[in-house]
């Protein structure tokens, strides 16, 4: 009996371990635990050369090509050792950008509703338009170092778009 009782009490245990907990996941069996990881604010990677950051927009578009199917932007921001090496790009899921493959495109972007930018955007190379460059990448690092809510309003197949980035507190 004493056994079937700590038997029970060993899989209540686990079990409760393996639950999401507030913003915690533990992991009772391999006795560490990881922080759940918010993809609404920037993540770093980071080596000897270049610091990334990137963040999700906290918006997702209805696509009018696919039923049932949400649009979502990623921005990326590198800086690098060289600076002709650092980047500012913005991808794309479920849609593709519409921007011409040579003279590029001008998109609005507005930092905290009321400072707006308009760069001028680049489409990457691969010509699979799911990823838009910003041309003038030290001006808008600028505004997002000093900045806490950007709206980018950007071209794609299905429209133009309006996307909302939480950007406070970029340490790059």
């Amino acid at each position: 009996m004493k056994f079937i009782v700590v038997v029970a009490i060993v899989i209540a245990v686990i079990y409760q371990g393996m639950l999401r907990l507030d913003k915690y996941q533990i992991n009772i069996l391999g006795g560490s635990s990881k922080q759940k990881v918010d993809p609404y604010v920037w993540q770093y990677q980071q080596d000897k050369e270049v610091a990334v950051a990137q963040v999700l927009s906290s918006t997702l578009v209805e696509s009018a090509f696919q039923s049932n199917t949400k649009i979502q932007l990623k921005l990326k921001v590198s800086k690098n050792i060289s600076p002709e090496k650092s980047f500012s790009v913005f991808s794309v899921e479920n849609d593709k950008f519409k921007c011409g493959i040579y003279s590029g495109c001008t998109v609005l972007i507005l930092f905290d509703n009321k400072h707006s930018i308009t760069p001028k955007m680049l489409v990457a190379s691969n010509l699979l338009m799911l990823d838009l460059y910003i041309e003038n990448h030290d001006a808008f690092l600028e505004q997002l170092v000093k900045r806490k809510k950007m709206i980018a309003e950007l071209p794609l197949e299905s429209g133009v778009q309006k996307f909302e980035f939480n950007i406070e507190n970029l340490d790059l």
